[in-house]
């Protein structure tokens, strides 16, 4: 998963998984902003302890506290603490209309892969919940800023194993001037 790898010089940068587990829902985001000098982690969960968003500024971005990689993440934000082993599925989602990201023209450039499994567990409040081999999902984008229009649909719990369903439809700029144009990805 080097699609993982930072891209320091992008002025945005985005890292971020989910993971459905029976009755919890965990999506977390590590945000930077290189522009205002910002670092922020967001972790959304939904469980039988409740449904919360909870932000909290880093620094590092990536830390000993938390972090995600390849293999792997951990992380603590508020009363939510997960650690997660990652086993990589079939394939990433780069979309790329040749030349446009060998020359940097979009700004807003992502990748995604859309059917990975998690082992480990995740903690809310004094309830922890075991995740064994649950489907999820790792994303990686970066750019000049985000697209002012954004739809995203992920799925990926079905009666089968080796399915899922990623799509994202946005408008972004060339080279940061205002213009738009549609791309997609699925």
């Amino acid at each position: 998963m080097t699609r993982l790898s930072s891209h320091p010089h992008a002025a945005l940068e985005y890292w971020f998984f989910k993971v459905n587990a029976g009755p919890v829902a965990l999506l977390v985001d590590w945000i930077a902003r290189r522009r205002v000098s910002e670092n922020v982690l967001r972790v959304s969960i939904h469980s039988p302890q409740g449904r919360a968003v909870l932000f909290e500024t880093q620094t590092p971005l990536f830390g000993e506290r938390s972090f995600l990689h390849a293999e792997r993440t951990v992380g603590r934000a508020g009363n939510v603490e997960w650690e997660l082993e990652i086993e990589p599925g079939d394939g990433w989602i780069a979309p790329d209309i040749f030349p446009a990201a060998l020359l940097g023209m979009t700004d807003l450039t992502l990748v995604s892969a859309p059917l990975v499994f998690f082992t480990g567990w995740i903690r809310h409040g004094d309830r922890q919940f075991e995740v064994q081999r649950s489907p999820g999902m790792v994303s990686h984008y970066w750019g000049r800023g985000l697209a002012p229009e954004w739809w995203w649909v992920s799925a990926n719990q079905f009666d089968r194993e080796e399915v899922a369903v990623e799509c994202t439809v946005l408008r972004t700029g060339l080279w940061g001037l205002p213009l738009r144009f549609p791309a997609g990805s699925g």
